[in-house]
């Protein structure tokens, strides 16, 4: 029965080493899901960015409209 027991973790070991080793992936299946998740990647970058620089639109350009008007303002009352 100990040489069984033996035999039997001794093929679950050998087994689960030889299972460990490297997939073989195919090139084009490889190049396929990079694109894929570059793609995804991308996408969420550009929401982000887009939703980052229309936060940023309207405050900025606001204050900087404000000023621009303040200015004519006050230039057209100095006159």
């Amino acid at each position: 029965m100990k040489k069984i027991k033996l035999l039997f973790s001794v093929a679950v070991i050998c087994f689960g080493m030889a299972s460990c080793g490297e997939a073989q992936v195919d090139q084009d299946a490889l190049n396929l899901k990079v694109q894929e998740r570059s793609a995804v990647l991308i996408e969420q970058a550009s929401e982000e960015y887009t939703a980052s620089c229309e936060a940023r639109m309207t405050t900025e350009l606001k204050a900087t409209t404000d000023s621009i008007l303040y200015a004519r303002r006050t230039a057209a009352a100095a006159q």
